[in-house]
């Protein structure tokens, strides 16, 4: 069944240009090399805030990425949270529009 993390965050003040950076040149390149990792999805919900949403072909996928994706977090990124909350589980519903149609 596929998975999802949902990380909900406030950044430190000013911090929300550094977080994307380090996103898309560190953190992505590291979890697409994860097994079993799908997708990735980052939303900034105002100047310092946002959802990021990283989806798992399965709940065992994402608990064997953990350690190595929770250490450079701890690293990299936990410096700049304010607060962060990251629930996860099952996906029991999703749909998206096949773009490879005209």
């Amino acid at each position: 069944m596929p998975y999802a993390s949902i990380n909900v965050f406030t950044l430190n003040a000013g911090e929300m240009s550094n977080f994307i950076t380090l996103q898309r040149e560190a953190f992505l390149p590291l979890l697409s090399r994860q097994r079993g990792f799908v997708a990735f999805e980052l939303v900034q919900t105002g100047p310092d805030t946002g959802v990021a949403t990283l989806w798992w072909e399965s709940e065992d996928a994402r608990k064997s990425a953990t350690p190595a994706l929770s250490a450079w977090v701890e690293q990299h990124l936990d410096p700049l949270f304010a607060k962060l909350d990251n629930p996860a589980g099952p996906v029991v519903l999703s749909t998206r529009v096949d773009d490879t149609q005209g």
